[in-house]
């Protein structure tokens, strides 16, 4: 593998709690237990509120990871903002948003990875 290539699919990792995100795979991954959770296919309220309710039926995430993942999720996609502003669904594309992430950063603390 080329130089340029491995460089490239060196994830970067940002930590909530026991999660990290990995942005070469693109998902947030319990530490502890490996549960990976791909978040890419969550487009809507629906589907990030059935991401944190499958997670939450895990005998193996404990109250405070879950809240550290529904932070993860708040500080990566701001659902408020970009999925459901006062209680209406917006139309959302989870894969266009998290590329905006990995150029931009997160609105409020730069690029993961960056601290």
């Amino acid at each position: 593998m080329s130089e340029a290539m491995s460089e490239r699919r060196s994830p970067v990792f940002d930590k909530f709690g026991n999660w990290m995100l990995d942005t070469v795979d693109r998902v947030l991954v319990h530490v502890p237990s490996n549960y990976r959770v791909d978040f890419l296919k969550m487009n809507t309220c629906a589907g990030m509120l059935d991401i944190i309710f499958q997670a939450e039926r895990k005998e193996f995430i404990s109250s405070e990871e879950l809240g550290d993942l529904v932070r993860g999720l708040s500080t990566i996609f701001h659902p408020q903002r970009n999925l459901c502003t006062n209680g209406v669904e917006k139309p959302f594309d989870a894969q266009a948003h998290f590329s905006r992430v990995l150029q931009d950063g997160y609105p409020s603390r730069g690029k993961p990875g960056d601290r």
